[in-house]
């Protein structure tokens, strides 16, 4: 499927540009000689997971909303999402 997907947007006279992660199955050679500008490695990944970690915690400091009851435990204490996004 995602080897389909590749091959109709490279079609497409170059107009895409296309970039992705480095797998145990798939390395960065075969990704470039497929077509992919942008190639991150395994490193990269911890780094990604980082950033998006600190845009969650910033949103959810800067919303206004009151905390639902699922962000809540069972004593009315906040759920630390820190366990999920450690996994």
């Amino acid at each position: 499927m995602m080897r389909s997907a590749e091959k109709a947007v490279l079609k497409k006279s170059g107009s895409a540009y296309l970039s992705g992660f480095v797998m145990p199955h798939d390395g960065a050679e075969q990704l470039r000689r497929r077509g992919y500008h942008m190639v991150a490695g395994a490193t990269d990944l911890g780094l990604f997971r980082s950033a998006a970690v600190e845009d969650v915690r910033r949103f959810k400091m800067s919303s206004p909303e009151q905390e639902s009851d699922e962000d809540k435990g069972k004593n009315g204490k906040e759920v630390a999402d820190e366990k999920y996004w450690s996994e």
